[in-house]
């Protein structure tokens, strides 16, 4: 392919991708803000802990496995195999842990595989006749989310990335599931210190309606009437939520490039569909450690601008060894600051093959 096609082709997409991103942001202009009424709110934790320090601004960064979280195009500029594991202590003892892989196949595309689990402690089953939960029964709640993605570099400047996930949501007997798209493009302008231009529409899909043992009832037709079915069988029926859908769009680049630091800067813009729009600032200095391997150091704020954020400060680091020519390991912290929660820690440990 010549580079003028290259070029045509790369415009066409662009084009096709914003025109789907107008339409999907007015159909949800036409609607007041919906705060708190999306379905599978576990999907807006951020994985990665590297991502998660630089306040989330990662759409124009996007590398490693954790890149299809937040622009699945950034798995199309692996050069190598690698996968993470990450486990963040939430509130109320709730944790989440991530593990994602990343396979490329050389001048073809890269694959990609992400799991991401938020449990909740088992607890008692308390009910008005029995506040105490003295029967012994208990009961739990998971949300799970599978995600196969698949990324391709089309150029040495343009990468594209589109992922499919299967989402479950469990509470006690009760369970919803639905399918939603990531679609994603990374662009290295080549000016600017090689500017970043990152752009992803995540969380596109069905909507989640619970179901299960516990909304099967026996109920009295009319009590008011003597020899009624007093037994009929009823299944009650919950309402449908959406996904919680975002379009990120951002920009990165290095304001520093040294033989052994590094200074990188990212910002973006996020428009969800259950809150208002808000900006991620982050940023990452990045020092050489020679042949042993590199440290780094992270700091941003998350969700600038959007209407009573419980967000904000970020910080965190990392540390990667080269145990070999060809593999790594690395480890990562994120420090995030929420108002009502309290702190939140996430933790990650890495390999590159």
């Amino acid at each position: 392919m010549t580079n003028g096609r290259r070029v045509r082709s790369i415009s066409l997409f662009l084009t096709m991708f914003c025109l789907l991103i107008l339409q999907i942001g007015s159909i949800y202009a036409q609607e007041p803000i919906k705060t708190g009424t999306t379905a599978a709110s576990f999907l807006e934790l951020g994985v990665g802990s590297r991502a998660v320090a630089m306040g989330e601004a990662y759409v124009a960064v996007a590398e490693g496995p954790t890149a299809g979280y937040w622009n699945p195009a950034g798995l199309g500029m692996m050069s190598k195999p690698a996968v993470t594991f990450m486990q963040m202590d939430y509130v109320a003892d709730l944790d989440l842990q991530n593990v994602a892989l990343a396979i490329p196949v050389p001048g073809i595309l890269t694959l990609g595989v992400m799991a991401t689990n938020l449990s909740v402690p088992e607890d008692k089953i308390r009910t008005v006749e029995d506040p105490e939960g003295t029967s012994g029964e208990t009961f739990d709640a998971s949300s799970l989310a599978l995600s196969f993605l698949v990324s391709r570099q089309f150029t040495q400047q343009f990468s594209v990335g589109v992922g499919v996930k299967y989402i479950n949501e469990r509470l006690h007997l009760e369970s919803a599931s639905t399918v939603a798209f990531d679609f994603g493009v990374l662009i290295r302008t080549g000016v600017f210190n090689n500017m970043t231009l990152g752009m992803s529409l995540t969380n596109f899909g069905g909507k989640m309606q619970f179901a299960g043992e516990d909304l099967f009832r026996q109920i009295a037709d009319r009590e008011d009437i003597l020899g009624t079915n007093q037994n009929l069988p009823a299944n009650y029926e919950t309402d449908e939520w959406p996904l919680p859908i975002t379009f990120r769009i951002g920009l990165a680049t290095e304001l520093i490039k040294r033989d052994n630091q590094s200074l990188r800067v990212s910002v973006e813009g996020l428009h969800p569909n259950n809150t208002t729009e808000y900006i991620n600032v982050g940023g990452e200095f990045v020092n050489s450690l020679g042949k042993f391997g590199d440290i780094a150091f992270r700091g941003g704020y998350n969700s600038a601008f959007q209407e009573d954020s419980q967000q904000g400060l970020t910080l965190g680091g990392g540390l990667n060894i080269y145990v070999s020519p060809t593999f790594s390991v690395g480890m990562d912290y994120a420090y995030a600051e929420w108002d009502f929660f309290g702190d939140i820690h996430r933790y990650s440990v890495n390999f590159n093959f």
